[in-house]
């Protein structure tokens, strides 16, 4: 008996970690990239792929939906995020039917201190508002310490083009 349990675990952790992932209830044996949903220009989360590994999607963010059933397109949290799920067991390939949707909570949960002068609850709000400034060309908002700004710590970061005057 203990043999052929061994045999089943070493046969199975070979298997590349998508070829796990791709024989989940919900995910297609092969990916066709035909079926994933389109994904918009923008998204404030950044892109991620899917549970499936198969397609891109819009990451979450902070305070949103992920998780899911284990299907193509279902929401992934972003980068620094976690999906959180209340008195329930995330999508797995053992757990199937009790498995519930999430929202994405920040890995830390410490105060930061931004190069605009603004402490941030944690750096995914910090990532949340830079991916949102360059979005409207502006400056990134970058990481300068942990913990809130303080009042004789706080320097605002001001970057500055000089145009050099022997060129057009």
């Amino acid at each position: 008996m203990f043999w052929s349990l061994l045999c089943v675990m070493v046969v199975f952790s070979s298997v590349p970690a998508d070829a796990q992932t791709r024989y989940v209830v919900g995910c297609p044996a092969r990916c066709d990239k035909s079926m994933c949903p389109r994904i918009p220009a923008y998204c404030p989360a950044g892109q991620k792929l899917d549970a499936c590994h198969c397609c891109t999607v819009c990451a979450s963010g902070e305070g949103e939906g992920c998780g899911g059933l284990g299907k193509l397109g279902d929401p992934v949290c972003g980068e620094g995020l976690d999906c959180s799920i209340p008195g329930g067991v995330g999508y797995s390939i053992t757990v199937r039917r009790r498995s519930k949707s999430g929202t994405c909570v920040c890995k830390t949960t410490d105060p930061v201190c931004g190069s605009d002068g603004v402490s941030y609850r944690n750096i995914c709000e910090l990532k949340r508002v830079s991916r949102r400034a360059q979005k409207l060309q502006q400056p990134p908002v970058l990481f300068i310490q942990r913990g809130a700004c303080g009042k004789g710590n706080a320097a605002r970061v001001v970057l500055i083009t000089i145009k050099d005057p022997n060129t057009d």
